[in-house]
């Protein structure tokens, strides 16, 4: 059976989620940078909506949020009561997770469903 008929047999959704830590802001110096990286998660969110549709999943959303993206997957997957979490890794180490943080040990620790970390 196909990944899609599994999806509307169980009357499940997929959620693609992008999180930006800042939003663009009217008079922000790092304006272009910014409109940048706003073009290119469009050209993702295209990206992937054009993969949805090849694949025939209808039951798909492209969210996105801005602020700290481990409480944002959170607050989204309680919000659509999410019944997993599929996230990536960076394969940080130990000493520079303890410093930078990481959004997949956030999700995992604060999360009120299963999560699955993926590694690259």
């Amino acid at each position: 059976m196909r990944y899609p008929k599994l999806l509307d047999l169980f009357e499940l959704c997929i959620i693609c989620l992008h999180c930006d830590l800042v939003s663009v802001q009217y008079h922000d110096p790092h304006r272009e940078l910014l409109e940048e990286v706003r073009h290119k998660v469009e050209a993702l969110e295209a990206k992937y909506n054009k993969k949805i549709e090849k694949m025939g999943i209808k039951s798909a959303k492209f969210l996105k949020r801005h602020g700290d993206p481990g409480e944002a997957i959170v607050h989204v997957a309680e919000k659509e009561h999410a019944n997993l979490i599929v996230t990536g890794c960076r394969g940080m180490g130990l000493l520079r997770r303890t410093f930078m943080g990481s959004v997949s040990d956030y999700v995992m620790h604060h999360a009120s469903c299963p999560v699955l970390v993926c590694r690259k």
